[in-house]
């Protein structure tokens, strides 16, 4: 199965569901900040764990390295500093449009680029053909759920906070200008997308690892190690300039908070598998793999995410609208992707 398209599509799906889920160990991390959370966890999913995995995965890794030309490892990192600066832009995207506008937006460019980018620069045959056509509609459907899922987000936020204008959502919707704010969410739609740019552009590092005798499922982990190092730059300086801005850096020795490295390391594991298996999947897939693979982890990833928050009771008492509304955004994502399905049968 695992050889197979069907078995490409669904490690995709098992790659959302972990990717939407990995922040769900953060709920119970209540000693520290966003930002003691985040570091560790970007310790562990961004250098530790992909350097284990490709490791363990990939014969004599460092001659794998030695045998690819430096312009190909140096765009692979580049591609992954993108990502991590797409990363920290989003949450900043958010809090100068709001939710809905933000998620909307940035979302349906992540899913969007990252899908059609790829078809568009190395399969652009493929455009005009059913695969083309069914993929690019499937990747519009999903655009659709997502901006939709965005509303729902939007009412819910607005019906915990009152819906009297003073709430956070309001508030968040306010803050600088809106041209800044729209930059910054079109700037983070065009970068997030890149760790998959470095999966397609790192193409001649994962032929190197199965020349060496790794499996080709196992060729994509030599991609990720380098990519995430970019990614990892950003997130530490990022976490650490709030770490000392809000003076946050003791959280990490207070007393309870032993269990928070643990469910960082959990939280990291959830999030590489996750990476791991859409290299896995979209290896699987074939030669549009990156743009049939992506949409499919994508719109898992938040299919799961709003399945993870309804379970968790994050939309306790926003009332039936908000639900009824994230249901038809999902009930979309879902459509989009039996469309994305059905593409890679074609």
């Amino acid at each position: 199965m695992i050889g197979s398209i069907a078995g490409g599509f669904t490690l995709g799906i098992i790659a959302g569901v972990l990717s939407g889920s990995f922040a769900l160990p953060m709920k119970f991390a209540k000693k520290w900040q966003w930002e003691n959370t985040w570091i560790i966890w970007s310790v562990w999913s961004l250098l530790i764990i992909p350097w284990t995995i490709a490791l363990i995965t990939v014969p004599n890794l460092g001659s794998v390295y030695q045998g690819v030309p430096f312009q190909t490892l140096l765009v692979v990192f580049l591609f992954g500093f993108g990502w991590g600066v797409g990363g920290v832009t989003f949450g900043l995207g958010l809090d100068l449009v709001g939710l809905a506008l933000g998620n909307a937006i940035m979302m349906g460019l992540i899913n969007g680029l990252g899908s059609l980018l790829p078809l568009v620069i190395f399969n652009r045959e493929a455009l005009v053909k059913p695969v083309g056509l069914t993929i690019m509609g499937g990747v519009a459907v999903m655009v659709v759920g997502i901006a939709t899922c965005a509303v729902a987000g939007f009412r819910k936020e607005k019906a915990l906070s009152g819906g009297d204008g003073s709430g956070a959502a309001e508030n968040k919707a306010s803050k600088g200008p809106f041209a800044v704010g729209l930059a910054v969410c079109v700037v983070s739609g065009i970068l997030s997308p890149m760790l998959n740019f470095a999966f397609v552009f790192g193409d001649k590092i994962r032929e190197g690892a199965v020349n060496a005798g790794a499996s080709p499922i196992n060729g994509p982990n030599a991609i990720w190690a380098i990519a995430l190092l970019g990614g990892l730059i950003v997130n530490v300086g990022y976490c650490s300039y709030r770490l000392s801005k809000n003076k946050t850096w003791p959280l990490f020795k207070a007393e309870g908070s032993r269990t928070h490295w643990a469910y960082t390391f959990l939280m990291g594991l959830m999030w590489m598998g996750g990476i791991a298996l859409y290299g896995m999947s979209a290896a699987n897939l074939g030669k549009l793999g990156p743009s049939l693979g992506w949409p499919v982890f994508i719109g898992t990833a938040i299919i799961a995410g709003n399945i993870m928050g309804l379970a968790t009771g994050e939309w306790k008492g926003s009332g039936s609208q908000p639900l009824t509304i994230n249901v038809v955004g999902i009930a979309l994502l879902l459509v989009g992707l039996g469309l994305v399905g059905f593409a890679s049968t074609l």
